[in-house]
């Protein structure tokens, strides 16, 4: 057991401290002016982690009651007794720290904070608790909490927890069930069921959970599977000004409030740059960036590696003409797209958590379009990819940074690039 001081925020759920020695400590729900007893549980070359094991002096920060009566067993959430301004602010710094240790410049820099810091998840995943209620993963381990409400979620989602842990204990066929996944929408809430094993009996289960819970539609989706079969009217999404009509195995952005925000921010700039002209969009979903800015293009091309969100996607976009959604990989997606000779006004890409490899991002760059927006919900990945566009000519105009997540230390980043002129060589006469 060792005392120390926790200095600054790190991203992920660490405050920085010392060792007596000098050594740095990451310290798990470390605030910066916690003074703490704290455990090396895992002691590294270069640094430690820790956890805290009693309060000293407690940071001013934590000037708040927890919001949840789950914060710091349950895995979801990592500030829940500070104010949300501290958070940003806290966030916000983070990202200033990372811009000036790497020496990046950027034109106009801006955090953007989320409306809604409570109840702003218009979609969840759950597991399912021994008590056959809904669940969530408890921080570090493999236990589950089961909960009746989520603070961070969403009415529409709020309303049907207790309805389904009243009705999946007597469920037949719950087995086959690994996790339930819930989308709230303008026009109700649908259901994913996420199954250990795909067929009729695991459709069945699903139908029934759906009918007696009162979902206006469901889905049936396998681990490792990038297909579903789905049923009902689909769940309407108003985001931005554009309505997206999806079923609930198709990815769609948990806070619809930022994500306007965001979809805002790539229209300005496609009005700013008088963009036009041919997009590729990678990662598209169901065309969630391309939807938004439709009007502004001739031709859109479209990459997504899921065949429901592409089914969704070809539904919302039915009788625009130079539409073209390809369900493939992303990296056989570029191949494909240069292969026609495809040469793009913008290109942009918002691939998942998990990072891709540095080649996809070496044959976007490759495709020399004027203009390139990277997004990414993965901080430190984002700014180490940054390096393969500025390595091609490629300078930053803006980045902003969205609080997607509030309650968490996930931060959404979006970066817009535009290519430098070529510099032509001039011959002088004698």
């Amino acid at each position: 057991m060792i005392t120390l001081d926790v200095r600054k925020r790190a991203y992920g759920n660490y405050g920085i401290g010392e060792e007596p020695g000098g050594k740095k400590v990451l310290v798990e729900f470390g605030l910066p002016g916690d003074r703490v007893d704290v455990e090396i549980i895992n002691a590294r070359k270069d640094y430690s982690t820790a956890e805290i094991r009693s309060f000293i002096k407690r940071s001013p920060l934590r000037k708040e009651k927890d919001f949840c009566p789950h914060f710091g067993r349950c895995g979801g959430c990592n500030f829940g007794d500070i104010s949300y301004n501290d958070e940003t602010d806290l966030k916000n710094g983070l990202i200033k720290e990372i811009l000036e240790e790497r020496s990046l410049k950027v034109d106009e820099y801006f955090f953007v904070p989320s409306k809604e810091h409570t109840g702003y998840r218009i979609r969840a995943r759950f597991k399912i608790g021994p008590g056959k209620k809904l669940a969530y993963s408890e921080y570090k381990t493999n236990r589950l909490i089961e909960v009746d409400s989520c603070p961070v979620c969403a009415p529409g989602i709020n309303e049907k927890i207790p309805v389904l842990n009243g009705l999946l204990k007597g469920l037949r066929g719950l087995s086959l069930v690994s996790e339930i996944e819930l989308i709230a929408g303008d026009n109700g809430t649908g259901i994913n069921l996420i199954v250990r094993e795909p067929g009729r009996r695991a459709e069945e289960t699903a139908g029934e959970i759906a009918r007696r819970a009162g979902m206006i539609c469901h889905s049936v989706s396998f681990p490792g599977e990038d297909e579903a079969v789905s049923f009902g009217r689909k769940v309407n999404i108003e985001c931005g000004g554009s309505i997206y009509r999806i079923y609930p195995s198709t990815f769609f952005q948990a806070n619809r409030g930022t994500a306007a925000l965001m979809l805002d921010s790539v229209k300005n700039y496609c009005a700013l740059k008088e963009i036009g002209g041919t997009l590729v969009d990678l990662y598209s979903g169901a065309g969630f960036f391309s939807y938004a800015v439709k009007d502004k293009f001739k031709d859109l091309f479209m990459v997504e590696r899921s065949a429901s969100a592409v089914s969704d996607g070809k539904g919302m976009f039915s009788g625009r003409p130079a539409t073209a959604f390809y369900n493939k990989s992303i990296s056989t997606g570029l191949k494909y797209l240069k292969f026609r000779h495809i040469s793009p006004s913008l290109i942009i890409a918002d691939p998942p958590r998990t990072n891709p490899p540095a080649f996809i991002f070496e044959n976007m760059a490759s495709m020399k379009s004027p203009f390139l927006i990277y997004v990414s919900c993965n901080p430190p990945a984002f700014f180490d990819n940054l390096k393969y566009f500025i390595k091609s000519n490629y300078f930053i105009d803006n980045l902003i940074c969205f609080d997607m997540f509030p309650r968490t230390y996930h931060i959404e980043c979006a970066v817009f690039l535009r290519k430098k002129p070529p510099v032509r060589n001039r011959r002088h006469r004698e």
